[in-house]
């Protein structure tokens, strides 16, 4: 699924009519979705809405145009996906364009809310995207503070700083600095296809391809406690069965008159094959007879009772099973009516050429503000900004502790959204007290314990005394009340917080 040039350049050109068509501005970006392959742009113009495809890379490189965004079960969220919806959600489309000599997509567009220079125009960013040997590169401009330019190239890590804003001409011959190479030709006329147009429904059936192929790199989890619970009602099932086929044999003891002979003699409570009987002392044989056929009564309706629920059971863990087998041969990818999450291996997700420049996610990397992690293994506290203390568990059993040893029914519990990992008390009764920075401070130390890089954070919070942990399973809770804030990650937070020793606690 690598597009060659003149592909890439009829998909800007149908997506830039669109635009012409609409007028620069009114083509607003609503939603972005990504795949482990793909990225997905939903441009909403005057009287239809556009899906754009872009490639991440490694195979899947160009640009199409789909009918829908990608089906639930195969999104993913990673740092590339939350700085473009940091930087471009809801933003307007002016121009999309493609460079003449190689695959070099530009897009210029103007953020919600942006300002308005000498000319009375928006300020305009672009976006930039360079596909090279398998990898995608890309650079975004940004008006900065003080009026400055800054120019975010994702082979550096950094935004660089700029008194101007940078010529696109000048964005592509840093990005293709970064790549290696040294000068583009003109790619030559005569190597073009003659007569080849954009084809939109060739476009669609390219994207379902790519989401087929991806659909095989989904694993679907199955819900284990169901899967448990209905094994543990068949084994019960099968030992009462067990026990209610006895009724037949009971039939072949009672019937011989010998039998009553044995019954005069029985008294109290009794065990007749494996099962229990209450004799009364003053009863007759006949009495005492007429209390094992009543019993044998039950054992056969019982018996009957219990084969049709054995029966229940063995279909639904067949069809368990089967749909387990059809997923794992790629089929049915949508799982419906089976409970479960669709998660995907993090390995088969493609990143662009991305170098952790102005981020330094490894924890053995320390500076004068670092924290020594290894003076507690379960959980550390620090005190915010503002004098507030929270409490960040590093680990499952971690995550359990401070919320059952340090924390007050009252304090707000934090967790990122959609991810496993850290959980985080601070000790305050409501959203309101705690500043907006302190917040990234906060949501920057849940990722970083969580180890996963994001720029923008979504938090979901609660009250402590909403949140209760799952039996047999450390660090898992069940969520009630729950609320949801988006923060950006703070790059020196460890420089701001201050850190206390483990002893601090629930009364602080």
């Amino acid at each position: 699924m690598i597009q060659k040039h003149h592909q890439m350049n009829e998909s800007v050109k149908y997506l830039g009519s669109s635009i012409e068509k609409n007028g620069p501005y009114l083509g607003q970006i609503q939603k972005i979705f990504s795949t482990t392959r793909t990225v997905c742009i939903t441009i909403r113009f005057f009287n239809a809405t556009k899906y754009v495809y872009i490639g991440r890379g490694k195979g899947v490189e160009g640009v199409w145009m789909g009918k829908a965004i990608p089906p639930t079960m195969l999104r993913i969220r990673d740092r590339f996906l939350e700085y473009l919806r940091k930087y471009l959600m809801s933003a307007r489309i002016e121009m999309v364009s493609l460079d003449e000599k190689d695959r070099i997509l530009s897009v210029k567009y103007h953020p919600a809310g942006a300002g308005v220079d000498a000319k009375g125009r928006e300020k305009g960013q672009q976006l930039v995207l360079f596909w090279h040997k398998r990898e995608l590169l890309f650079a975004n401009s940004i008006i900065g503070e003080g009026g400055k330019w800054k120019v975010f190239y994702s082979a550096l890590g950094k935004h660089l700083e700029y008194s101007q804003l940078l010529s696109l001409e000048e964005i592509k011959k840093t990005l293709l600095e970064q790549a290696g190479v040294k000068k583009l030709e003109l790619i030559p006329s005569a190597f073009l296809p003659v007569g080849e147009s954009f084809d939109l429904e060739k476009d669609i059936k390219i994207i379902e391809k790519i989401m087929s192929d991806e659909s095989s790199k989904v694993i679907i989890k199955e819900d284990k406690k169901k899967s448990k619970f209905l094994e543990r009602k068949r084994d019960k099932i099968l030992k009462d069965l067990a026990e209610s086929e006895q009724w037949k044999k009971l039939v072949e003891m009672v019937n011989p008159e010998s039998f009553l002979i044995e019954l005069e003699q029985l008294q109290g409570t009794c065990t007749l094959l494996g099962i229990k009987f209450k004799f009364a002392k003053e009863l007759s044989p006949y009495k005492k007879r007429d209390l094992v056929y009543k019993k044998i009564k039950k054992l056969r309706k019982g018996n009957d009772i219990l084969e049709q629920r054995l029966q229940d059971v063995t279909a639904e863990m067949d069809i368990m099973e089967k749909k387990q087998k059809d997923r794992e041969r790629g089929r049915e990818r949508e799982a419906d009516g089976i409970e479960g999450d669709a998660i995907i291996d993090r390995k088969y997700i493609v990143s662009p050429l991305w170098k952790d420049g102005e981020r330094t996610w490894s924890a053995k990397d320390k500076d004068k503000g670092s924290i020594d992690r290894d003076q507690n293994k379960e959980m550390e506290i620090f005190e915010l900004s503002n004098g507030m203390v929270v409490a960040v568990g590093k680990s499952a059993q971690g995550n359990d502790q401070i919320r059952n040893s340090w924390a007050g029914k009252e304090d707000l519990w934090f967790h990122i959204d959609g991810y496993k990992g850290a959980h985080a008390v601070v000790k305050a009764k409501s959203i309101a007290e705690i500043p907006e920075k302190d917040l990234s401070l906060v949501g920057s130390s849940l990722a970083e314990f969580s180890k996963i890089q994001l720029i923008s954070i979504p938090l979901v919070y609660t009250q402590v005394k909403n949140i209760k942990g799952v039996k047999q399973e450390s660090g898992k809770v069940i969520i009630s009340k729950q609320k949801h804030i988006q923060v950006d990650f703070e790059q020196n937070w460890k420089g701001i917080v201050h850190r206390f020793s483990v002893e601090k606690k629930k009364s602080n």
